[in-house]
This record gives C-alpha cells, structure tokens and sequence, in this order.
C-alpha cells in the first residue's frame, strides 16, 4: 500500500462510497469500512509528518486533532502502519469555526 495524498484520500473515500458500506449490518461491510478508516487516517497522519517542515503549526494542529503523540511524529514514523496508538484527540477538536477549523474555507471579496 502506498501513501494517499490529501486528494487522493479524498478521490478514494468517493469511489469506496464508505457512507453506504456504514448502513450495511453485514460483517464484511463492517470490517470493510474499518480498514477505508484506517487508510485514510494513516493517510492524513503521514501526510501530516511529512509537512511539518513547511507548515508546523497547522501540522501539529492536524496531529494534535488525530492525537498522535509528540514522540511519534518524526520521519521515522511516517510509514504505513507504524503508530497504532493514534485516535484520541490531544486537544479539544470544538466546534465549526475559523479558530477549531484546520483549513477554514477561504471567503472571497467582491
């Protein structure tokens, strides 16, 4: 498995139809969605590493959300399956807004 970028993450949550698989009470459904989850967490996780560099205070904001821990976030850890310990925010995710908000939508002026 190779790593998703942000669009590709997103391309590959469309063509999964996750949210139909959710409604299906069968197992194979079941654990179906489990692993499109996973991937698309790692996904942003490493993703998330890898930009550090270039944006740090929205990286750890987005590792923060994802509660991967500060010691976990080195290039080392930018592989597929290497941080199973992730899932629990570190910080308050809150509610809708420019400030909780990892990328607030950007508003156009006439």
């Amino acid at each position: 498995m190779y790593l998703l970028t942000f669009l590709q993450t997103n391309r590959y949550l469309h063509h999964t139809k996750v949210w139909d698989l959710v409604k299906d009470p069968n197992p194979a459904a079941q654990e179906q969605v489990q692993i499109i989850i996973f991937t698309c967490a790692e996904s942003i996780r490493i993703s998330a590493i890898l930009l550090q560099p270039f944006m740090p205070s929205k990286m750890k904001r987005c590792l923060d959300l994802l509660g991967v821990e500060e010691g976990k976030r080195t290039f080392n850890d930018a592989r597929y399956r290497a941080d199973y310990t992730y899932g629990i925010p570190l910080v308050d995710p809150g509610k809708a807004g420019s400030e909780s908000t990892l990328f607030p939508p950007l508003v156009a002026e006439w």
